[in-house]
């Protein structure tokens, strides 16, 4: 079973432009994993979100926590 982490943002009466990436792991010797990338833009009242989501062998990349 994927271990699942969810994510939420409250959005202000300003500009906005986020990006949240979602890695995956490789599983085993087998090197591909997926990756997914929702990207949010816009102001109140209209916004514009966009989802890509992908499979690579690009290594992950350093992993950086913000709080």
């Amino acid at each position: 079973m994927p271990i699942i982490w969810t994510a939420s943002a409250s959005v202000r009466a300003e500009q906005v432009n986020c990006r949240l990436i979602i890695w995956g792991e490789p599983d085993g010797e087998d090197l591909l994993r997926g990756e997914l990338i929702a990207e949010v833009s816009g102001r109140l009242p209209v916004l514009t979100a966009s989802c890509q989501a992908s499979v690579t062998q690009a290594e992950l990349p350093t992993r950086e926590r913000v709080a």
